[in-house]
């Protein structure tokens, strides 16, 4: 699936089969992302798996992100969160959305998405 076309999707799931008619609010759209690699001095354990489980990293050879996409369309909107990480702490959303709360956020409007990966650090 292309890029184009997996948003054309996303947009169509979160706002609904008129999202495109012309007297429609515009969706507007915003992308940001920011580097989460920890100082080697931290010696944050891998995510890895048998004898590489649970040691820490001894160099970097990629940067570790996290990215979003803000998708709103007049008072509706949706972000979707992806990280480089092997998977988030069970309360971790639970505590994203009660930070968001005041903002207006509820838990149906945030998606956390875990590459699994187990060449970055685990929480």
């Amino acid at each position: 699936m292309s890029l184009f076309a997996g948003i054309f999707s996303v947009l169509l799931f979160v706002f609904g089969p008129h999202t495109l008619a012309a007297d429609s609010p515009p969706v507007q759209a915003g992308v940001s992302r920011v580097n989460l690699t920890p100082p080697m001095e931290m010696k944050v354990a891998l995510g890895g798996y048998g004898a590489r489980e649970s040691k820490p990293a001894t160099g970097v050879h990629d940067s570790v992100w996290a990215k979003a996409l803000l998708l709103s369309k007049g008072d509706r909107k949706f972000v979707l969160v992806t990280a480089d990480v092997l998977g988030f702490p069970p309360l971790f959303k639970a505590a994203v959305v009660e930070r968001l709360a005041p903002e207006g956020w509820t838990a149906n409007q945030i998606l956390l998405l875990p590459s699994h990966s187990h060449t970055s650090f685990d929480f």
